[in-house]
Parts: C-alpha cells; sequence; structure tokens
C-alpha cells in the first residue's frame, strides 16, 4: 500500500522503513488452467504477494526450498499452510490449494525494455512494460505514492495491466531505487518526473501516443492530476484512495474523524482541533515556530481521556505529542518529507481539467478519510466534470477490506470489484478490447 503525507507515512519516515524482497523470479501476471489471472511481486520478509484480479483476494507465499512456497489462510499468515507452489520449469507454477484440485500457473508473457527518462537532468530508472499482442498500445503511467522504495521490479501493475492488453510504464521515483537525484515529496515537482516518463513513453513505437493515462495512488492523488495537467494530452486519470484536499485538510479531518468515531463531546473536539492547529503551525514553518503554543496545549490536554483515542501513527499531532521538544527539534526536521506543500489542495486544479477521472475511495480509510474528497468531486462532477467515484464500502486505506480485533484491522483482501473496475474505466478511456478476467472454461 501506498502511504499519504498524514499520520502513519510521517512516523514511518521520521522511524525509517524496510525493504523487501528483491528476487525478480516470479514478479509477472499469471493464469490459472480455470482461467483465472493473478500477479505476484515481492513483499516482506523474502515473501511474495499474490492478487486475484477477479475477487480481490491476496495473501503471501513464503520460501521453503529453491523453486517451492508456501502460505497460510489468511492475508500475511505463513500458517497453518493452505496453499503450496511449486516452479513447473520457468514459466510455469504448480498451485495447490487446501482440497481443491491441483492447477498449474502459467506465466502471462509481456514485453519489457528497461528506460531512462530524463527529468530536468536528473536520470529515473524506467521500466516500459507491454502485450505480447500487436500495437501500437494504450498506455498507462503509474505514479508513486509517499513510499521511499523502489517501484521497477516490485509492482504488480505493470503486469497485471500488461495482462489485460494495456501497457504501463513504472519508474523509480528519484532518489529512490536506481534513479538519480534527492528524495522529494514537492507535489509539482513529483508531477513534472511524471509527466517527463510519459513524453518519453509516448515516443516508443509501442505505444500510441493519443491513449495514454496516469494512475496515482494515494499521495499520487495529488501528483496524477498535476501530471496529467504539464503532459497536456492524457487521455484519462485514475486516483486510487487518495485525496483532494491538503494534507493538514487530511490529517485534521483523521485527527477529528478518531475521536468522534470514539464517542468524543463538543469540548474534547475544540480542544483536539487546538492542538492539532498548534501541529500544524509547527509543520508550516519548518519546526522553527510556535512550539512554546504546542507545548502548552499537549500539556493541557494530556491527562484529558480523550487523548488516549488519538492514535500518533494516524495523527500528527498525537505524533509530535508522543516526543520531547528536544528530540522533534533534532531528529524531526531531516526526517519531515522534503519540499511537501502542506496546504496544497487538488479542487482549484480539478476545476479547470475536463479529464475523464476515476476516484476510488475506501470508506473507512483512517490515512485518506474519504467523505470530504467523495462530496467534493461529487459537486464537480454535478457541474459537468466527468468524474466518476467509486466508494467501496467497509475498506480502508488501498481499498482493503478487513477484520476488527481488539481495535486492530486485519486485512483480509481487497475489495472483489476494485481490480475489475480499474480495468473496465481503462477500457473504457482507451476504447481498446481488454481481455476479461473473469474464470474460463
Amino acid at each position: 500500500m501506498r502511504k499519504l503525507l498524514t499520520g502513519a507515512a510521517l512516523c514511518a519516515l521520521i522511524a525509517g522503513q524496510a525493504g523487501a524482497a528483491s528476487d525478480p523470479a516470479l514478479l509477472g501476471a499469471w493464469r490459472l488452467d480455470d482461467g483465472r489471472i493473478f500477479t505476484l511481486s515481492p513483499s516482506a520478509d523474502d515473501s511474495w504477494r499474490y492478487r486475484f484480479v477477479d475477487d480481490g483476494s491476496s495473501g503471501r507465499l513464503y520460501p521453503r526450498a529453491t523453486g517451492s512456497w508456501s502460505g497460510g489462510a489468511g492475508f500475511n499468515e505463513h500458517e497453518p499452510i493452505v496453499l503450496q507452489a511449486t516452479s513447473v520449469g520457468p514459466d510455469g507454477l504448480r498451485w495447490q490449494r487446501a482440497a481443491a484440485a491441483t492447477q498449474v500457473a502459467q506465466r502471462i508473457p509481456v514485453r519489457e525494455r528497461e528506460l531512462a527518462v530524463d527529468a530536468g537532468g536528473v536520470r529515473l530508472h524506467a521500466r516500459l512494460v507491454w502485450p505480447t499482442t500487436p500495437g501500437p498500445h494504450p498506455l498507462v503511467v503509474l505514479v508513486h505514492g509517499s513510499e521511499r522504495s523502489a517501484a521497477v521490479g516490485a509492482w504488480y501493475e505493470p503486469y497485471q495491466l500488461a495482462a489485460h492488453g494495456i501497457a504501463a510504464l513504472v519508474y523509480d521515483k528519484r532518489g529512490t531505487g536506481r534513479s538519480q537525484g534527492s528524495f522529494s515529496a514537492n507535489f509539482a515537482l513529483l508531477a513534472q518526473d511524471a509527466a517527463a516518463a510519459a513524453r518519453l513513453a509516448a515516443a516508443q513505437p509501442e505505444i500510441d501516443p493519443k491513449r495514454i493515462g496516469f494512475a496515482g495512488f494515494s499521495q499520487g492523488g495529488w501528483v496524477a492530476p498535476l501530471a496529467a495537467e504539464q503532459f497536456g494530452s492524457a487521455r484519462a486519470v485514475l486516483v486510487g484512495y487518495g485525496s483532494v484536499h491538503s494534507p493538514l485538510h487530511e490529517d485534521r479531518f483523521q485527527c477529528l474523524f478518531d475521536l468522534r468515531a470514539a464517542g468524543a463531546d463538543a469540548e474534547a473536539l475544540a480542544e483536539a482541533d487546538a492542538l492539532v492547529s498548534a501541529a500544524h503551525t509547527l509543520l508550516l514553518t519548518g519546526l522553527k515556530e510556535g512550539w512554546a503554543l504546542f507545548q502548552q496545549r499537549a500539556e493541557r490536554v494530556a491527562q484529558r481521556p480523550w487523548f488516549k483515542q488519538l492514535d500518533e501513527k494516524r495523527c500528527i499531532a498525537a505524533g509530535f505529542a508522543a516526543y520531547p521538544a528536544w528530540v522533534l527539534r533534532m531528529f524531526a526536521p531531516s526526517r519531515l518529507p522534503p519540499g511537501v506543500d502542506w496546504n496544497y489542495d487538488s479542487e482549484a486544479l480539478l476545476t479547470r481539467l475536463k479529464l475523464p477521472m476515476l476516484w476510488q475511495l475506501a470508506q473507512e480509510d483512517r490515512e485518506a478519510p474519504a467523505q470530504d474528497t467523495a462530496a467534493t468531486l461529487q459537486r464537480l462532477a454535478k457541474t459537468g466534470k466527468p468524474y466518476e467515484v467509486q466508494v467501496f464500502p467497509l475498506t480502508d486505506h488501498g481499498i482493503l477490506r478487513y477484520q476488527e480485533q481488539n481495535g486492530v484491522r486485519i486485512p483480509t483482501g481487497y475489495d472483489p470489484a476494485y481490480f475489475r473496475s480499474a480495468l473496465a474505466f481503462w477500457q473504457r478511456q482507451f476504447k481498446t478490447s481488454v481481455a476479461s478476467a473473469a474464470p474460463s472454461p
């Protein structure tokens, strides 16, 4: 999952992030004997995540021996083992799940080429993935979330798209993977990078330059529409679990949303809002001004019963209050996302644009609450903007379904319609025949 620049993402940036498996052996899209398509991409602990297109089911495969993997029944479980996968040659997997009949999954062939994107003198490492069918092909440029990890060799989306007749360009954002430059959260700069990647892809002989779209996830919801405007001839934009409103707006909404869900009264909400405002002043000044006010307000509410309801992983004010001021002064400035415009809001841009867009939002998203974003998009759609809004019920960030255990959300898989609806959107916009992911005889 890609993350926004609020709450959990900010804390992750301060704490640092772990890498994922890098072995490319299984990366790609696969088709079972029954016709169902799934993708495999690296996950944590040298494991691999599978995602089925038709119903959103997902889990992890853990290495057992050379050419052999196994997984449990849940989204992340290893045991008890209910699934075993074994290599059958370079492009086959014997797939056995519990009592179901054993099937063989065949890798869906694609073509690939490494590219070097010139983004204002900074070289970005990219990979173009396209179907083996005759072209030229429509293309989706994939736009990052706030993660600091490389995308080339790790993302499943290029192979999912190529398996359904659509080319994709994935690239390592500046300062990550094999790309040059310094890591940045400057939305305008990141949009310039995405637009430069699209221009290079449009010049490739396999690509139809008149059928190019952008897909941005999480933080990419701010970047992808900007990139489409800069590119100038985009066909459409898809945003997954992103936000229209500013990072600070989202953070305030999130903090108060959690308190309302916990039953906080009006007085508690007012005090919390004052604390959030003080934390935002710190952010906007690069943690240089506003310390006295923030500390005063934090000390005032530290013993309030509602204060314990604020999750430091989802609310910036709570995250700041969890550290002594000297720790924040010393370490946080170098850990803050560089270049981010905390007040950036996409509504003015979306009012200008006339591109078809699909926004896929998670109803219970605790990182990018969907209510305000959905309301703004629906209001713009009523003015004639070609914007579609899909709010997936009972899902969290990433369009993931979950079960709640002792207040903790445990992912169980993606919404069954998530992948299919995204592919159908591109099919409509590109006016192409995208292969069905439904089971076939």
